[in-house]
């Protein structure tokens, strides 16, 4: 019997909040790092090098102590915990670190003639501490232990190792055949060898190298492997949805769509009159499309759609168009019916009870995936970097024309774009001018942004600060910092500018939401503080100015969505990415790139590189990271993906 017919008894507990549902997929778990626990230190005398790591064996001395304090970024109050061990000479070294210490304590307590610490040396007034310290256990001793990601308030990553090493030593064999079965459904068994670089090791040894490694090359080596694995079978996955079958459909005609123009009150590029013949041929199939309409934000993509779905509505069909929140799917509505009223579009929300099945013309935000709607004939996903994979299928069936839109694809649908299976409609042409300018401030440097935002202000300009949260709330990340809220950062704006601040978020009522964006448009209000309910659609009038308060705490679709608000009919406009804490290396190259461009196509592109392709089959519903549940914690980069796509010729893959 193969192995991976047999039925394990195995309870994978708290592992399922991992994602993992099967025991083969227990080894395909991989570490993300690993804990080096082979520089060991019992004669703390000899500690020379403040710079490093280290495992630390003595006794502990029986002073843990808790004070309450803020930690160095301020903040709430947390507990902050000191203690020393001795080595076999009674040479005292302090430890410190912060949070819970009741389970560190009652270690220390269990076994304290014998204490094992792995922590970073440093070197304070001449007095050397431990940081950070991690209790370790006599097996740890001169390895390299995995690091596996955790859930947060789920599963710790001490307890994810614990589990995944314990499940292994039964669980590689089926994994590692499971594997083998995949990759000969996509290539020859003779070419699996060359093609993953691994002429030395089984697929067992590389799945055991990568947990148990004895040296961080043999890790690379193993993860390098798994790497190729999980390109390989991206590759697969992305070739099958550039399969996608075709689904015979009555087709949508209707001759007389260039009469529906004359509604428009704006002039139309050639580009949007393009797409909307593009549609429209589309449409006059006898089979089902998904087209893209990409373009960067203010372009005009949604005309596009209008013109094409108000021509299938008159042609017989019926037609829903989804959009990611209420103000902007009110906004859709109040547009369609203002250009077309004898379409009668109907606007649906949590209020609607009306019965959908007849409608032709549904406009609604995710209200619609809860209701009863019947066949559609096509269906519009407008932003659709907001929705799940599943989302944005749930309205299109087999037999439903799919269009979306989206100023910066995500990560799935740029990979789809790049290599096939979507239609794609590309803005490239403003109907304006704009010279949209891009900072990044830190805290030092927000005396000179007020200022400056104080003076576009002052002459008659909007200006648009978006908060990561709405409320007052601790928040508890690792450096337990206290993000301000809209209420908050409302407030501080509202003593520059008295009575001319508004707010806006979720939760905000829409008649009170509608009143904030004509006080605006009057002019009574200058200010518009928000979380990203204004990330999308709505317009602020005169706004030339945006604060993005905590940047680093938003993506790039995100970021280039909000930049988007700034002058929209043309002329100078002000971003500023502030940061008034330090961040990490890699979110600042990732901001600074948002600031280098305005380029949607060159970000996309960038937020693939950064996310990953996400999942490529045709079921997909996860948006970016991993190529494939098959293989956990590890992404595929770009430039691997492009290799297999020129390795492995299609036929290979058939």
């Amino acid at each position: 019997m193969s192995l991976t017919n047999q039925t394990l008894n195995i309870n994978l507990g708290r592992l399922k909040y991992t994602g993992l549902t099967e025991s083969w997929q227990v080894p395909l778990y991989l570490p993300t790092a690993y804990m080096d626990c082979r520089n060991i230190i019992e004669d703390f005398s000899s500690i020379s090098n403040f710079n490093q790591e280290a495992v630390f064996i003595g006794k502990y001395s029986g002073d843990l102590q808790t004070e309450w304090k803020r930690n160095r970024n301020g903040g709430k109050s947390v507990p902050f915990n000191k203690g020393s061990i001795k080595d076999f000479n009674d040479r005292k070294i302090n430890f410190s670190f912060f949070g819970e210490a009741k389970s560190f304590k009652a270690v220390l307590e269990a076994t304290p003639e014998r204490v094992i610490i792995k922590a970073s040396i440093s070197n304070v007034g001449g007095r050397i501490y431990l940081n950070d310290p991690i209790l370790l256990e006599e097996h740890h001793l001169n390895k390299l232990i995995p690091v596996y990601p955790g859930v947060a308030g789920r599963l710790s990553p001490e307890n994810a190792r614990k589990l995944i090493l314990e499940l292994l030593p039964e669980t590689i064999a089926i994994a590692s055949e499971r594997l083998r079965k995949i990759l000969t459904d996509v290539i020859s068994a003779s070419k699996i060898r060359e093609i993953l670089q691994c002429p030395l090791m089984t697929l067992d040894e590389v799945l055991y190298t990568a947990h148990y490694p004895s040296s961080e090359q043999e890790a690379y080596a193993a993860h390098k492997v798994l790497e190729r694995v999980a390109a390989i079978i991206s590759v697969s996955h992305l070739r099958s949805a550039a399969k996608l079958p075709v689904i015979e459909r009555p087709s949508i005609l209707y001759p007389y769509w260039p009469e529906l123009i004359k509604n428009v009150p704006f002039q139309l590029t050639q580009e949007q009159l393009d797409g909307i013949k593009h549609l429209m041929n589309a449409f006059a199939q006898s089979h089902t499309t998904t087209t893209l309409i990409n373009g960067d934000v203010g372009m005009g993509k949604s005309v596009i759609y209008q013109v094409a779905v108000i021509a299938a509505v008159k042609a017989g069909s019926r037609v829903a168009i989804l959009l990611p929140n209420e103000r902007l799917a009110i906004q859709a509505h109040e547009e369609i019916n203002a250009m077309w009223p004898d379409a009668q579009a109907l606007l649906v929300n949590k209020k609607t009870k009306k019965d959908l099945t007849e409608e032709k013309l549904l406009v609604g935000t995710t209200a619609l995936l809860f209701r009863e709607i019947g066949h559609l004939d096509v269906c519009v996903t407008d932003e659709q970097h907001r929705f799940s994979v599943e989302q944005r299928k749930f309205l299109a069936n087999d037999k439903t024309h799919l269009i979306e839109l989206s100023a910066t694809p995500i990560p799935r649908t740029q990979a789809m774009l790049s290599y096939g299976s979507m239609n794609v409609i590309k803005l490239t042409k403003r109907h304006c001018i704009q010279d949209i300018q891009t900072f990044i401030v830190n805290r030092d440097g927000a005396k000179n942004m007020v200022h400056h935002v104080k003076e576009l202000i002052d002459s008659g300009s909007s200006l648009l600060i978006v908060c990561p949260r709405k409320e007052q709330k601790a928040d508890l990340d690792d450096d337990v910092v206290a993000i301000p809220s809209v209420q908050e950062v409302a407030a501080k704006w509202e003593k520059l500018f008295p009575g001319k601040v508004r707010i806006m978020h979720s939760d905000t009522p829409d008649a009170e939401a509608r009143q904030s964006l004509d006080d605006i448009k009057l002019g009574k209000a200058s200010v518009m503080v928000s979380t990203t309910v204004l990330e999308v659609g709505l317009t602020i009038n005169g706004l030339r100015a945006l604060v993005i308060v905590h940047a680093e705490r938003f993506g790039v679709a995100q970021l280039h969505q909000l930049r988007g608000r700034l002058s929209r009919h043309g002329g100078y406009g002000v971003c500023y990415l502030y940061l008034p804490l330090h961040v990490k290396e890699h979110t600042m190259e990732r901001l600074s790139a948002v600031a280098a461009t305005n380029d949607g196509l060159k970000l996309s592109e960038l937020d693939m590189k950064l996310r990953g392709f996400g999942d490529l089959s045709t079921k997909g519903a996860k948006q970016h990271g991993s190529a494939d549940s098959v293989i956990f914690n590890k992404e595929v980069p770009i430039e691997l993906l492009q290799e297999m796509i020129e390795q492995l010729p299609e036929k290979v893959l058939d």
